[in-house]
């Protein structure tokens, strides 16, 4: 027969078990209010999130009674979830909401820095070396003058062959 106190040992555990499934709960509904799945990635988020309770659960009670199913773990269980929700849940939610908005912030802000440091140089020197070709193109523009018509045909000679490629490969994937 199994003592008293290792009955209350593992009806705490199953207290506990709970509570971890209630954080797990709190922590999918914040993600699932985040990325707002459509149905599809919404059942699959709830089959992965029953995976993953089970899976804690099944954790919980091979370590708290070697996993023995009895009454009381269902109490526990029951109880532990009704306790996190009644007094942890909504701190809990309010954290996890206002740590998305800070990581969003902090992301949109360094995305922010980074394109300026980025596109800003960027821009500037696009706008040198342009300024840089018109400088250097322009003794060269009577030759380019001369040379428009026959770019304006090979132009046209690589659309065609663009359009043969397309028409091929629109044949070989239809066929597959």
């Amino acid at each position: 027969m199994v003592s008293l106190g290792f009955q209350f040992q593992a009806f705490c555990i199953t207290i506990a078990a709970g509570v971890a499934v209630g954080i797990l709960f709190d922590v999918y509904r914040v993600l699932r209010g985040l990325t707002g799945p459509g149905r599809f990635f919404t059942c699959l988020g709830d089959l992965l999130f029953w995976a993953l309770a089970v899976s804690v659960v099944f954790a919980f009670l091979i370590y708290g009674n070697w996993g023995e199913v009895r009454l009381y773990v269902f109490l526990g269980l029951i109880s532990g979830a009704g306790l996190y929700f009644r007094f942890g849940s909504r701190p809990l939610l309010r954290f996890l909401i206002g740590l998305t908005r800070l990581l969003r912030y902090i992301i949109r802000k360094t995305t922010a820095y980074f394109l300026v440091i980025v596109l800003v140089p960027y821009r500037v020197l696009r706008r040198i070396a342009g300024w840089l070709f018109v400088l250097l193109a322009f003794p060269f523009r009577p030759v380019a003058r001369r040379l428009a018509p026959v770019r304006g045909r090979a132009a046209a000679r690589f659309a065609t062959v663009r359009q043969e490629i397309r028409a091929v490969l629109g044949r070989i994937i239809k066929k597959s």
